[in-house]
């Protein structure tokens, strides 16, 4: 009877390993297709990072690896001085934004009616 430990360090468990540390790549890394997948199969066999990389191959997904149009936009802000909220600063402005009551939409036959409104009321002024 195998160990646990010794059954997850065995090579049949690594293989194809590499294969699926590649494909997270390919998400964000344009290089990607030129590595070989068979030359990652070893990190999994490696205590020091194998712990890593399942994580990593099990988070990293396309809904949380930036598209290039996101990267665009993101570098255009920063081009633009714009302040990019992180840390501290990102989480209290989504705390100020939770507590902010939000207005109903306005329905545009209301909208017309307010101007219509103001007009009158400037017209009665003059």
């Amino acid at each position: 009877m195998l160990s646990q430990a010794h059954s997850e360090a065995s090579p049949s468990n690594t293989v194809n390993r590499g294969a699926e540390f590649v494909a997270t790549l390919r998400l964000f890394y344009p290089h990607a297709d030129s590595l070989c997948e068979k030359d990652f199969d070893w990190l999994f066999d490696c205590p020091q990072t194998k712990q890593f990389l399942d994580w990593f191959c099990r988070t990293v997904s396309e809904e949380n690896v930036l598209s290039p149009t996101e990267v665009e936009a993101y570098e255009a802000l920063l081009a633009a001085g714009k302040p990019i909220l992180e840390g501290d600063a990102l989480e209290q402005a989504l705390q100020t934004c939770l507590q902010v009551p939000q207005l109903p939409s306005t329905i545009p036959e209301d909208e017309q009616a307010l101007r219509q409104e103001l007009q009158e009321l400037k017209d009665y002024r003059d």
